[in-house]
């Protein structure tokens, strides 16, 4: 949000192109961990899934 507030101030025009590669770099990553953090859960899901098989053999194999 700094940058974002920061670039479209006329005090800061030359650190823009900076300020602006920056917002788009933090951007990137910040889209990677919401995208982690869904393989995350997706995960967590899975293993839930595992513990909650009632049979030992099907738990294992859901395990692996």
């Amino acid at each position: 949000m700094v940058c974002i507030h920061t670039i479209e101030k006329d005090d800061y025009t030359d650190v823009r192109t900076e300020l602006t590669d920056i917002r788009d770099e933090l951007g990137d990553h910040r889209n990677r961990l919401l995208e982690l953090a869904d393989e995350d859960s997706i995960a967590v899901d899975e293993l839930q899934a595992a513990f909650e098989t009632p049979s030992d053999a099907n738990r294992t194999e859901r395990l692996c």
